[in-house]
């Protein structure tokens, strides 16, 4: 499985996917790349977490609101990177935690 390295709000993340899956997967990232800059611009000064929460909540408010389009992506290779970019968000949270002083 290749692995792809995504620029996403200032830092690479290194993810696989199926072969083939490469230019949706960065086509992807990109637009997530995006909502993260309009988070950070909206938000000011917050942390990586919370920035990529806000992205993904944009991203969830603009899916819901467009008409279903017919896909040609690989819908499993995208649904593994989104499962993997998940997890790396939780251990970036789970890191957060351990490293901020209890509010």
């Amino acid at each position: 499985m290749p692995t792809v390295s995504l620029p996403i709000g200032g830092r690479t993340y290194d993810l696989t996917c199926r072969a083939g899956g490469e230019d949706a997967l960065r086509r992807l990232a990109g637009r997530v790349d995006e909502k993260v800059r309009q988070a950070a611009a909206s938000a000011g000064q917050t942390d990586e977490v919370r920035r990529l929460l806000f992205a993904a909540l944009l991203l969830a408010d603009e899916t819901a609101a467009a008409p279903p389009q017919p896909q040609s992506l690989d819908l499993d290779a995208v649904a593994d990177a989104v499962e993997r970019l998940a997890a790396r968000v939780e251990k970036l949270a789970a890191r957060l935690e351990e490293e901020l002083p209890a509010a």
